[in-house]
């Protein structure tokens, strides 16, 4: 048998508690993954290169320095809310970011600035056909327009308002990030 240790690809499929636990003070500390999981994650199982996160209706507090050699991480979780914390490290061995059916991220932008190598990025690839839920922020195609190695972006933006126009330097930046992918 192989140590876990060794262990370098890993899916967790997470199970929650039913109910609106975003009403509910408990409910919420129920369904919540703390950083401290992932912090004895990366200290028990430190070699994983690939993490999948499958689940619905959870808080993920997702610190990446814990993670030394992820290359690969897929996150599906509906109905969740996914909040990553970061040192001022970066992460130069993270290659693939695929998030999906997320109902928030917060810290995308400041993400993305410690992801210097990061080549295939998927923000609310859904699946199932509905609104997609990254919010259209000015800094966010600002910061995708500086990552020079990306290959492979795949992103839907939800626009809060009835008539969306974009200024000449948004404009600007999405031609930029254009001319940037592979």
């Amino acid at each position: 048998a192989q140590p876990l240790h060794n262990i370098e690809k890993m899916i967790l499929q997470i199970s929650t508690h039913e109910g609106d636990f975003e009403d509910e003070e408990h409910r919420l500390a129920e369904n919540t993954i703390s950083e401290e999981f992932f912090e004895h994650m990366g200290r028990n199982w430190s070699n994983i290169k690939e993490l999948s996160l499958k689940g619905h209706r959870v808080l993920i507090n997702m610190p990446l320095e814990h993670l030394e050699k992820l290359q690969t991480l897929e996150i599906e979780l509906m109905d969740s809310d996914l909040h990553f914390h970061h040192s001022s490290s970066t992460y130069p061995h993270m290659t693939s970011l695929i998030i999906d059916e997320i109902k928030w991220v917060t810290n995308l932008s400041c993400l993305f600035e410690r992801l210097p190598n990061l080549k295939v990025l998927s923000l609310n690839r859904n699946k199932h056909g509905y609104e997609p839920n990254t919010y259209y922020c000015d800094s966010l195609p600002a910061a995708l327009a500086e990552m020079k190695s990306l290959e492979v972006l795949h992103i839907a933006f939800q626009i809060m308002s009835a008539k969306a126009v974009a200024s000449e330097r948004e404009i600007s930046m999405i031609k930029k990030l254009c001319g940037n992918l592979k």
